[in-house]
Order: C-alpha cells, then sequence, then structure tokens
C-alpha cells in the first residue's frame, strides 16, 4: 500500500509542477497545501530540488508498447495496420 501512495504523492507532485508553469508557483503551492503535503516538501517540489529524495517511480518514457516492445518513433501518417503489414512482410 506504501508503494501505491508514493504513487499517488509523485502525480500530484507532477501537476504542482504544470500548475506551477501554467498558473503560478501561488497557485501550485494551493494545491500542494489542499492535497496534504508538507511545507518541506512543498519547498522542495517548488524550487526544484525534488530529486534530492525520490519520490517515487514516474513514467517519463511512453515508448513501451503493450506487448512490452519498445517500439521506435515513426512517421505521424503511418497508421498502425500498415506497420502491421510492414513487419509480417
Amino acid at each position: 500500500m506504501h508503494s501505491r501512495t508514493d504513487r499517488l504523492a509523485a502525480q500530484k507532485a507532477q501537476v504542482a509542477l504544470v500548475f506551477q508553469k501554467m498558473l503560478g508557483t501561488e497557485e501550485a503551492r494551493s494545491y500542494l497545501i489542499e492535497n496534504n503535503f508538507t511545507q518541506a516538501n512543498i519547498d522542495r517540489i517548488l524550487n526544484g530540488d525534488a530529486s534530492l529524495k525520490r519520490a517515487g517511480p514516474v513514467e517519463t518514457d511512453r515508448r513501451v508498447g503493450l506487448r512490452r516492445k519498445v517500439l521506435q518513433p515513426i512517421h505521424a501518417l503511418v497508421s498502425v495496420d500498415q506497420q502491421r503489414r510492414d513487419r509480417k512482410g
């Protein structure tokens, strides 16, 4: 259960960073306070020092397919069906 809580906290921290970029630091700070973050954690997140303590895993690379294969970036106009035909090819 602790891992799930850590992941949720990491996601909320990411949301706060988006708020900070889009709405400003005070909105991000309010969001973190509403979500029961400690003042030390709020300061660390908003000042860019969040890497000092591991908050939990946050996915950044989305190029992994459902079949656990790493997919290469492809041209945007190539359809999935065309990719499959090329692989069987």
